[in-house]
């Protein structure tokens, strides 16, 4: 079924076949690292290894952009976004990373 041959009798193929599409052009993944310490070379490895577009890393507890630690986690043509909730007395640092794949030059 081509996509522009989509009805209303056929909207879940249209569904279907469109997020196969994203599928094949998105890769995505979450990575739960409870520190980043001495697991960089792992997390660079795995986004490099499943060719993520978008990596999701979370509970980084890191000390700040310019660690090494942290740094190291992204291979050569990935940016990071971050976004961090401020640390309390009562609650621990919670960062959620997101590296992502810039786009060729």
């Amino acid at each position: 079924m081509s996509i522009l041959t989509s009805t209303a009798d056929h909207k879940d193929e249209y569904i279907e076949c469109l997020a196969s599409i994203i599928n094949d052009i998105i890769h995505f993944g979450v990575f739960t690292a409870r520190s980043v310490a001495n697991k960089s070379a792992t997390i660079n490895s795995w986004i490099t290894d499943e060719q993520l577009s978008l990596a999701a890393i979370v509970e980084t507890w890191h000390d700040g952009y310019d660690s090494p630690d942290f740094t190291a986690c992204a291979p050569a043509a990935y940016a990071f976004v971050k976004q961090a909730r401020l640390r309390s007395s009562s609650s621990s640092d919670i960062t959620i990373t997101i590296v992502m794949s810039l786009p060729p030059l």
